[in-house]
């Protein structure tokens, strides 16, 4: 654990959980498979750019733009999937996404939760908990990780 997370627990709190989003791009908890991703984001850019230009676009410009849109996009999700960081404590639920000289921080108190909910899709292993300003998305262990939470929550 970083001294970052450290300066922000009280001495008396006890961390029960730590994780982190799985890396990929997940919908509806399935992964993305990266073949299909780039050529979702060159047929995407074919239509839109057969659509502005309505004449014919050099070959290079059909293939190469859409490819490096898609894979800019690729890196920045998993740059940030591996920025964050997420914590449950016996006093409150943390995420943390850390940007260098940005630091993103949402945090629920354990007692003030109200709503809280799982999203697992059929035959996913991926899913998300929602809680009112914390969302741990794209988590393996959705069903323990929501079973820490709804016994701490009831526990109050």
């Amino acid at each position: 654990m970083d001294l970052f997370i450290k300066s922000k627990l009280s001495p008396d709190e006890k961390i029960l959980w730590e994780g982190r989003p799985e890396l990929g791009i997940f919908i509806m908890g399935r992964k993305l498979d990266s073949l299909f991703f780039v050529c979702f984001i060159i047929y995407s850019a074919v239509v839109i750019m057969l659509r502005i230009f309505d004449e014919l676009v050099p070959i290079t410009n059909l293939v190469v733009v859409p490819f490096l849109l898609g894979l800019f996009l690729w890196l920045c999700i998993n740059f940030i999937k591996i920025r964050t960081r997420y914590i449950i404590s016996d006093k409150r639920a943390m995420s943390f996404i850390d940007l260098f000289l940005w630091r993103i921080e949402s945090q629920s108190l354990i007692d003030r939760i109200r709503r809280l909910g799982k999203y697992v899709y059929p035959g996913a292993k991926i899913g998300f908990i929602d809680i009112e300003e914390v969302s741990f998305i794209d988590i393996k262990d959705v069903e323990g990780v929501y079973n820490i939470l709804n016994n701490l929550v009831n526990k109050k």
